[in-house]
């Protein structure tokens, strides 16, 4: 029987051993991101933002970023709704480079991706000041740095890598939204790297369909034995 599923293996390009392989470390192979772990790479799981894994995370950024933001005041009378306010402004115009709806998108995004949303806040020099711009920070350039050496344990700074730099952000200069990881009270996990091996096979079965169709609809291949059958036999 091994010797007869290696050869069928073999009409697609695969060998037993290598597919045994492939799903328990990942490898090189591009359509594997689960590497026995619970949570994947934030990298790796960027990178599979494609297909309905994004249609799925589109349509969750999509009514986020649809919301209206409202501001109230709140009173002994009641709460009264602000229609001017600079806190408005701000959140309808982020920087120079995006809109309060990309942000809400973008937040949306990286949340349901790798769990962790990070807006640094220009010009917040202290715990007091009001930011003058929200700038979305990649999750795959950013760095939790914590200070385990005081109780309770407290996060001591972001670093935030680029190609040619390393910034250094202290806690108050970022604000950072996250869905909480019960086994890491400092960065949260998202959606995709939970779903690792739901991913793969998905990525395996498309890409045996997309084979498939390629060889016109037909599985090549053919079935042989090394021993003689009867007409009987070969029939069943």
């Amino acid at each position: 029987m091994p010797q007869f599923l290696e050869k069928i293996l073999s009409k697609w390009g695969y060998s037993r051993k290598g597919l045994l392989q492939s799903h328990a470390s990942g490898g090189s192979d591009p359509f594997v991101i689960w590497r026995a772990s619970k949570k994947v790479s934030v990298d790796r799981a960027f990178e599979v933002y494609a297909g309905w894994v994004y249609a799925c995370i589109r349509a969750i950024a999509e009514e986020i970023a649809a919301m209206e933001l409202r501001l109230f005041k709140v009173g002994s009378d009641g709460d009264e709704e602000v229609f001017e306010h600079e806190a408005l402004d701000l959140l309808d115009a982020v920087n120079p480079y995006q809109t309060g709806l990309e942000l809400k998108y973008s937040i949306a995004a990286h949340l349901e991706t790798v769990g962790n949303a990070y807006i640094y806040l220009e010009g917040v020099k202290s715990e007091k000041d009001k930011p003058t711009a929200l700038y979305v920070l990649s999750p795959a350039k950013i760095k939790v740095v914590v200070n385990r050496n005081v109780f309770p344990t407290a996060v001591e700074k972001f670093q935030y890598r680029t190609e040619t730099k390393v910034y250094e952000f202290k806690p108050y200069e970022v604000l950072h939204i996250k869905y909480p990881d019960p086994s890491d009270p400092f960065e949260g996990i998202g959606t995709v790297q939970t779903i690792a091996q739901w991913i793969d096979a998905d990525n395996y079965a498309m890409e045996f369909n997309r084979r498939f169709f390629l060889n016109g609809a037909r599985r090549g291949g053919f079935l042989e034995s090394e021993n003689a059958h009867t007409p009987e036999q070969l029939d069943y």
